[in-house]
């Protein structure tokens, strides 16, 4: 009766857990996964630092001496400009400066104060990169634009990560499944037909003349001239390695298409057996609030800490040794479920039964009939009822004891 509200509950979240996991979860993955692909493919934020040059913009190379927090002033500006990929040409000092990025971060603005800047010009006839002469320019204000559009972030199509299966729903991991079968139904197909492709008989040459002898001849080969024998033997020998490295390559195939299969048939039986946890953990957890009484909340707390520990552990190795197909899915997934169980049924019944298994008394008395049992076992009880083996172990055993114990 008290669990009846309990209960209710459960189901409720049971529901509401398998709704997220099957519909939700895929949907907010695929949102997750993208974003976080796009952030890493993102460049760091542009920052100057005193005394390092900074390759962050593509194509300049800018380094500071000194900086000023509160005025944003740069000091002993150094710019190396290889915008026109022939190397150090151009070269830009300057005693201050400023920087400010545009409204939409798109460009960075750079005003430069008193210097210099250096370029050098090539020739267009003749050689090729070849220095014409220098340029040397006097400023007191030169203004420069960066482009910022390798800061900005770029978003990758959703479409491109929604074949994974931590993307898709019960449907779409159903139809994933199937999809794989008749992937590795193509690639059998394929590989039979490049096989008797490869092993097909060529007659055409044989003479139709019948051999007319007493005996038969000791090897094909012998039926052939010297000179056709090697190209017969290096056709055979391509074909042979031609067909082991279809082999090789289909048996490949066919193990990442069922490498691939297991993990969608994984991501399908989690979003059942999670929901179906949430039951398990509630007859474990109740019944243990009334077979529990002493040590307040500590001991339950403890105990459910245990628990959760448990299934999880089970939870992951049971994944793991699903994927290596050392445990068939079902089982690898449902272990957790399969292991705590039965434990459920038994805390449940002892909650609400008169037996107490966990009082002391009951563990003492458990521990007695397992000693009896042992006792029970050892073949020197059952020798020690016959007599002549009580006389025997008396007669020779007796001065023994004695010599060891005298004063006994």
């Amino acid at each position: 009766r008290i669990l009846r509200p309990m209960i209710a509950a459960t189901l409720i979240v049971t529901a509401f857990s398998f709704v997220m996991s099957s519909y939700v979860v895929p949907w907010s993955n695929l949102k997750l996964y993208s974003l976080l692909y796009d952030i890493q493919r993102l460049k760091p934020t542009f920052t100057l630092k005193p005394g390092h040059f900074n390759t962050a913009i593509d194509h300049y190379v800018i380094r500071i001496e000194d900086k000023d927090v509160r005025t944003d002033m740069l000091y002993r500006v150094m710019i190396y400009d290889h915008t026109s990929g022939q190397g150090n040409d151009r070269f830009v000092v300057a005693d201050s400066g400023t920087m400010i990025n545009d409204p939409y971060g798109r460009y960075m603005n750079m005003t430069l104060y008193h210097g210099v800047s250096y370029e050098e010009t090539f020739e267009n006839r003749g050689r090729p990169n070849q220095v014409e002469g220098y340029v040397r320019l006097y400023y007191d204000t030169l203004f420069y634009s960066f482009d910022l559009a390798g800061f900005a972030l770029e978003r990758t199509e959703e479409a491109a990560f929604s074949s994974h299966q931590y993307m898709l729903n019960l449907s779409e991991l159903q139809a994933a499944v199937d999809s794989i079968d008749g992937v590795k139904g193509e690639v059998l197909g394929i590989f039979a037909k490049e096989v008797r492709k490869s092993i097909k008989v060529d007659t055409s040459f044989l003479s139709l003349a019948v051999y007319d002898g007493k005996d038969a001849p000791g090897s094909i080969l012998s039926q052939f001239q010297k000179r056709k024998r090697k190209t017969i033997l290096e056709g055979a020998l391509n074909n042979s390695r031609r067909i082991q490295s279809l082999t090789a390559k289909a048996v490949d195939i066919l193990d990442k298409e069922d490498r691939a299969k297991r993990e969608r048939k994984i991501e399908l039986h989690m979003k059942y057996a999670l929901p179906m946890a949430c039951m398990v953990f509630l007859f474990i957890g109740a019944p243990f609030g009334s077979i529990i009484r002493r040590g307040g909340a500590g001991v339950p707390i403890i105990v459910s800490i245990i628990f959760y520990l448990a299934f999880n552990v089970l939870m992951i190795q049971g994944k793991k040794m699903a994927i290596e197909n050392v445990l068939s899915v079902w089982t690898g997934v449902w272990l957790p479920v399969l292991v705590m169980a039965p434990l459920a049924l038994f805390l449940t019944f002892e909650s609400v039964t008169t037996l107490n298994l966990f009082s002391v008394n009951t563990f003492w008395t458990l521990w007695r009939a397992f000693l009896r049992l042992l006792l029970w076992l050892n073949p020197l009880y059952w020798l020690w009822k016959i007599p002549a083996f009580q006389r025997f172990a008396i007669r020779f055993l007796g001065p023994i004891i004695r010599r060891l114990f005298p004063n006994r």
